[in-house]
């Protein structure tokens, strides 16, 4: 809740400053990847010994994944900025478009298998 509060924070100061450098997509980065290493820190906590032997399977089942596309794509984002230009903004574009597609299917997955688990729960108990 705090990371989005400063990610708020950071777009007002923006907007009213009139700021269009590329302090944001990277500021905005740096807040994901402080909510990514908290979920990841969360999550490998909350594994049993099991799990932990294949941590890198279960954090990229969950949130962490959704976090680190996140990150990755506000890092191209910054990294295409016109101030930074160490990529073309065209590919810069077309690389933001592919990872929040990915994103958006990961998210879209992990819903999908929860819900279905619950069915085969329900058909289950039946």
């Amino acid at each position: 809740r705090v990371v989005t509060l400063l990610s708020i924070i950071l777009i007002i100061v923006g907007r009213v400053a009139d700021y269009k450098g590329p302090l944001v997509p990277f500021g905005f980065c740096c807040l994901k990847l402080i909510s990514l290493l908290y979920e990841a820190v969360v999550g490998y906590d909350d594994m049993d010994l099991v799990q932990r032997k294949h941590w890198i399977y279960e954090l990229s089942t969950g949130d962490c994944l959704v976090w680190a596309m996140q990150c990755g794509t506000l890092l191209v984002m910054g990294l295409g900025h016109k101030d930074v230009d160490w990529l073309p903004n065209i590919v810069a574009g077309i690389l933001c478009v592919l990872l929040t597609c990915f994103t958006m299917i990961a998210m879209n997955w992990k819903t999908f298998t929860e819900a279905n688990e619950q069915r085969i729960r329900d058909l289950l108990d039946l």
